[in-house]
C-alpha cells in the first residue's frame, strides 16, 4: 500500500485558503442583498394588505349601505299613506290585485328617499320591479310579490341588493280556527275539502251528532268525536284592527250611534217613530242601507238584526 504525504512544501502553495483577509466585505454585501429583498417584498406585501384592507372596509360600507335602501323601502312600504301611493299593507293593493300601484309610483313617489339618497357617506339607489310570476307583464303583478333592488356606493366600490318582498294574505289551514277554547254540547257539523277544525286552548266535542271530517286539534286538550290530537302547535291567527281600514270604509258607524257618510260627511242617525228610520235631510233616505242595523248605547255595541 502506498502512502501519499503532502509536505509542508506541497501545501504552502495553498495558503490563501486559510488567508480570511477580505471575506467580510462579500458576506456583508450579501446579507446587504438578501435583506433589502426581503424589505422590498415585505413592502409591497404590505401596500397590497393596505390596499385589499381598504378595499374591504368601502366593499363591507357599500354593502350596509345598500342594505340600508332595502329597510328603508320596506318601511315606506309599511307605513306611507296614499301620498306615497297606498303602499300600506293590506291598503288598496290586494283589492286591486297585487302591487301594480307600487311599480307604477313608488320610487316616483319617493324619490328623496330611494333615489341617490346620501347615507353614511355613500349613497344608495332602490328600484322595484315585478317578479316572474308567468304573464309577462312588468307592470302587472299577480301574486303579490315584488322584487327590490338596492345598489349602495362607497368611493368607487358598489354592492347591488335584492330582496323579494311578499304580501301574503291569510290562508287559514282549517275550516275553524279559534284562540279560545273550542266545542260543547249540541250539533257539530264541519266536512268538506278543508274540513278540519283546531284550537289553541282547547277542544271539547260533546252533545249532538257531530261530523268533522278531517277531524279536530288543539294546543291544549282535544276530546270527543273526530278528535286527532292534543298539544299540538298553536295556529298563527292575524290580529286585524278595525282602525286600521277606516280609510278604505264608505261609512263609518260612530260611537255615538249615528253613521258617516265618509265621502259626504253626511250624518245618518236612528229615530223612533213609524217604525224607526235612518235619515239624514229626509226621513228614511238611509233605509234601504242601513235597515236593520242599530246601536245599544248600553251595551256600547252596534248589531245587525235582533242581535240587540
Amino acid at each position: 500500500m502506498k502512502n501519499f504525504r503532502f509536505s509542508k512544501k506541497a501545501m504552502a502553495g495553498f495558503k490563501w485558503v486559510h488567508c480570511e483577509k477580505g471575506v467580510a466585505l462579500p458576506v456583508v454585501l450579501l446579507l446587504l442583498m438578501v435583506l433589502g429583498t426581503l424589505a422590498v417584498v415585505s413592502t409591497q406585501w404590505s401596500a397590497q394588505d393596505i390596499s385589499r384592507t381598504a378595499d374591504y372596509y368601502e366593499s363591507r360600507e357599500a354593502f350596509y349601505i345598500a342594505e340600508a335602501g332595502i329597510h328603508k323601502a320596506i318601511n315606506l312600504l309599511n307605513y306611507v299613506d296614499a301620498s306615497g301611493g297606498d303602499e300600506s299593507s293590506p291598503g288598496n293593493e290586494i283589492a286591486a290585485g297585487g302591487f301594480d300601484n307600487v311599480l307604477a309610483n313608488f320610487v316616483s313617489n319617493n324619490a328623496a328617499d330611494l333615489t341617490a339618497a346620501s347615507f353614511s357617506g355613500g349613497t344608495y339607489n332602490v328600484t322595484v320591479a315585478d317578479n316572474d310570476d308567468g304573464d309577462s307583464d312588468t307592470a302587472d303583478d299577480d301574486d303579490n310579490n315584488i322584487v327590490l333592488t338596492s345598489t349602495g356606493t362607497k368611493g368607487d366600490k358598489t354592492v347591488t341588493l335584492e330582496a323579494v318582498i311578499v304580501r301574503r294574505l291569510y290562508k287559514g289551514d282549517h275550516a275553524l280556527t279559534t284562540e279560545g277554547d273550542l266545542g260543547g254540547s249540541g250539533s257539530f257539523t264541519i266536512n268538506g275539502t278543508n274540513g278540519s277544525i283546531h284550537s289553541n286552548n282547547s277542544v271539547s266535542i260533546s252533545g249532538g251528532s257531530a261530523t268533522i271530517t278531517e277531524g279536530a286539534t288543539a294546543s291544549g286538550s282535544c276530546s270527543g268525536t273526530g278528535c286527532v290530537s292534543g298539544g299540538v302547535a298553536p295556529e298563527d291567527i292575524p290580529i286585524l284592527t278595525p282602525s286600521d281600514y277606516q280609510s278604505f270604509a264608505d261609512y263609518i258607524l260612530k260611537s255615538d250611534g249615528t253613521i258617516q257618510e265618509v265621502s259626504s260627511g253626511d250624518i245618518y242617525t236612528f229615530t223612533n217613530p213609524g217604525g224607526g228610520h235612518w235619515s239624514t235631510s229626509t226621513t228614511g233616505d238611509g233605509d234601504a242601507n242601513f235597515g236593520g242595523l242599530g246601536y245599544s248605547s248600553a251595551q256600547s255595541k252596534w248589531s245587525a238584526g235582533n242581535e240587540l
